[in-house]
This record gives structure tokens, sequence and C-alpha cells, in this order.
């Protein structure tokens, strides 16, 4: 093989000459670089435009807690039934949105809903739900988020409540028996109920041995809503009756309490028992009137007189006792006021079983006062109080016995604006009654006045006719 020399190019180029080298793009490197930064800045701001609506959409949420007041029926442990919170955005007419929070069934209970936004206006309420149906809700309240105690009133009543609720609960029932007349040691009283038109005394729901004249029942099974008549009976030894009440009917069991009066027909061994009361008078009595109680038994002809008050008053209760009634005996009873052994007043009669106490009569004494002769007038004008002012004394003529004068004086006859007093009589043998008072000077006042016979009456009724208006007034300029 030939012998081929290998010679470096550089060495055999000629001197001064220069290798060729690949030419560098630099124009497109700068524009890479320059689209790649612009891409990173497109993608950042579409990143920061994403966060912030992000942020913006986020709901900033608080708290409105408070809680549920029962008005009326109270639940009790085990009662059927839940409390949901319900809300719309106040000022709209949305239906109502269940805000999803547990609420259990107790009175004040608390409760607390997180998710409402901040400074936004609700209406809220509570309803109850039973059985998966809204039953009742309350009153709506319009609150701004966020608030704290906010109380919620709910007023259930039986009648709201479902058939099912209702007749299958019970409510209480309790009054008094009143047993007038005697009462055999052993005795025994009972009370029944039945429906309103039954023809029969019903069921026993209460009995109890040795009653007192007044006795305290009660049962706890009544069914709300439902009329009942019920009838109390007393028995003595043998469980014989011996005395029976009026049935009454109840509209709704649970209203108030039943109060049931026996008259008792025990002929107890020949005892003597007291028979009291009150005598309430209204209006003036006439000098030399006397209060009489009268009594008669059912087989008497006429009244006889067992008890007389010589001073009765209108300004008090007249109280009244006789100690002589036969016990067990049915007395008619009535008060009466005579003048000169006339009857002036008489009640109607009331049917009493001996013993008995606090029978109440009330009487109209069927008179009137004379109206008062005399004028008020002015005696004396003292005008050193203040200016345009003067302290005014005006004298009322004194009348004969009278215990208390009633002095009105006004702007305009007949008027009372300036001064409207009952006012006790001075002490002593005076011929008139001074009041002072503070006046505008150089005015006409209308002044009338009346009286009663009692120092203690301040009934209106018992006072007199007023008497004839009469102008007062005072003239002068104040202090000098």
């Amino acid at each position: 093989m030939d012998d081929v020399n290998i010679v470096n190019n550089s060495e055999s180029m000629p001197r001064g000459a220069s290798a060729v080298q690949p030419k560098t793009n630099y124009s497109i490197i700068i524009l890479t670089v320059v689209v790649t930064l612009l891409l990173a800045g497109v993608g950042y701001l579409l990143y920061k435009r994403l966060q912030n609506t992000n942020t913006a959409n986020q709901v900033q949420t608080t708290t409105i807690s408070g809680s549920v007041q029962f008005t009326s029926l109270k639940p009790a442990s085990g009662d059927s039934g839940t409390l949901k919170l319900l809300y719309r955005q106040s000022g709209t007419t949305n239906s109502y949105t269940d805000a999803g929070i547990s609420i259990p069934l107790v009175n004040n209970q608390a409760w607390e809903w997180t998710n409402a936004e901040i400074g936004k206006t609700y209406d809220l309420k509570i309803a109850l739900e039973i059985f998966g149906e809204e039953i009742k809700s309350s009153y709506t309240q319009t609150i701004s988020a966020p608030a704290n105690n906010v109380v919620l009133d709910l007023a259930i009543k039986w009648s709201d409540l479902p058939p099912s609720v209702v007749s299958t609960s019970d409510i209480p029932i309790s009054g008094n028996i009143v047993i007038n007349g005697s009462i055999p040691d052993d005795a025994r009283v009972q009370v029944y109920a039945a429906a309103p038109n039954a023809t029969d005394i019903g069921t026993m729901v209460f009995t109890k041995d040795k009653p007192t004249n007044i006795t305290d029942w009660s049962w706890d099974q009544a069914i709300p809503l439902t009329k009942y008549s019920f009838t109390a009976v007393l028995l003595n030894t043998f469980d014989v009756p011996i005395g029976q009440s009026s049935k009454i009917v109840i509209a709704e069991s649970a209203d108030s309490r039943t109060d049931l009066t026996i008259n008792s027909t025990y002929q107890p061994p020949a005892a003597k028992v007291s028979v009291n009361g009150t005598v309430k008078i209204n209006g003036p009595i006439e000098p030399g009137s006397v209060l009489l109680i009268t009594a008669k038994r059912p087989e008497d002809a006429a009244f006889f007189t067992i008890f007389t008050g010589n001073a009765p008053t209108e300004d008090k209760l007249n109280q009244w006792n006789w100690v002589d009634a036969d016990s067990g005996q049915g007395y008619e009873f009535a008060a009466g006021i005579q003048l000169n052994n006339k009857y002036t007043a008489i009640t109607a009669a009331k049917f009493i079983t001996a013993p008995a106490t606090n029978i109440e009569f009330t009487l109209n004494s069927n008179f009137s006062l004379g109206k008062p002769a005399g004028a008020v007038s002015v005696v004396k004008c003292d005008d050193s109080i203040a200016l345009g002012f003067s302290k005014m004394t005006v004298t009322l003529p004194k009348v004969s016995g009278a215990g208390k004068y009633w002095l009105e004086i006004g702007s305009q006859s007949g008027s009372s604006d300036i001064y409207d007093n009952k006012i006790t009589p001075d002490s002593g043998n005076v011929d008139t009654q001074v009041v002072v008072l503070n006046i505008k000077n150089n005015t006409n006042f209308y002044a009338k006045y009346s009286y009663s016979q009692s120092a203690n009456s301040n009934d209106d009724s018992n006072f007199s006719p007023f008497s004839d208006p009469a102008t007062v007034t005072c003239t002068g300029v104040g202090p000098r």
C-alpha cells in the first residue's frame, strides 16, 4: 500500500488564513426566551385572577344564637315533636329554609346557627314539627348577622296539636268541694265525670274519706279539649247520698279550677251553730237607719230577725253573725235597711244550710244626700308668692254631719282641672272648712263642693250632689 501523508489542515493552509466555523443564531435564542417569559407572565396573571375570583366567591359566615321560649303549653319529657329554625332573606317573599340545626323540644332551649352570612339580614322563626308535619311557628323576627340572645316565642295551644297527640295526653283538673251544713264523722265525698249529655253520673275520678267543709280535689287524667260534666256526692257512713252538687260543664278542661258546692242534708243531734257574713252598702245611709239580717225555714210563714246593726256604715263591710242556727237546717237569709220600722232597701233571699261562713250581701241604700246650700268663697289672696300668682284661701260652709268634703275647682264651669280632692273636715266646732292653694291672678275659676257622711269614704257614690258653682278669683300683680 502506498504511503499516504496525512497533513494537518492547519499546517497545510496558507499562512494568514483561518478555518471556517459554524455560525450561531442568537436572535432565535433571544426570541425563545422572550416568548417563554411572556407565557409565564400571562399564566401567572391568569392564576392570580382565578385566585381572586375564588376568594371573592367565598361566603364569610358568622353565628346567630338565642333561645326558644314556650309562652303557653310547655313541653314535657317524652313529648313528640322537634323544633327547627327557619330563615329567609329579609325583605323578600321567598319560602323559608330550614337552617338544618337540631333543637331539643325543651322550654328555654338554647340554639345556635353558625352558617349565617356576615352583614346579611334575615327573617327568623321557630317551627314545631310533629310526625313530619309543621304544627305552628313563632312570629318572625328580623335579625342582622351576627347576633345573640335572640328569643323566639312559640305559643302552642292544645287546639294546635294533632288529634292523635291530644287524645293520648292527660292534663290535671282541680278545685274545691264546698260542703254547706253538717258532715257525719265517717262521711266520704266523691267526684264523678261524664259527657255533658250523659244520662248517668259517669265515672268516679276522685274520692276522699272524712271531708271538711272545704276539701281540695283533683283529677290528672282529663283529656284536653274534652267537655266534662262533674258531680260531687256526699255519702254517709252507709254510703247513702246525703248531698249532691249541681253539674258543671267545662268547655275546655284546662281552662280553670272547677269548684263544686254541696248542701248537706245530714241532720246531726240537736246542736246550735253559727252563720255569719258581711253586708256592703252602696250609697249614703239616711240617719237613724238600722241594718237587719232576717231568716226563715222553708216551713216558716215569715222571716224573723237574727241580727240588728244600729250604726251601719257605707265605708266598710258590715259584719254580722248568728249563733243560734240549727245545725243541718236550711234557711233563707236576707239583708235590709229599715228606718222607723219600714224597709228602705232589701236584698233577695239566699238559701243556706247552717253552719255557714262568709255569706255576702250587697245593698243599695236608696238614699241621696241633699245638695249643699252654701257656696265656696274666697277669704284671702296673698300675691307675694310669684309674679302673676296668689295664694288663695277659700272656705266651704259647714254641713252638719259631714264626715268628708269633696272640693273641685276648674278653669271652666263644671270642670276640675285646677283642684280635685276629698278632704277631711277641720277639727273643732268651726263653721267653715278652709283650703289654701296657688292660683293665677286676675282669672276667673269655678268652685263647687259636696260631702259624705263618713270620714273614711272615698267612693264617689257616697257623696252628695255638688253645690252650685261659685266664681272665685284673685287680683294682684305679684311680689313687690
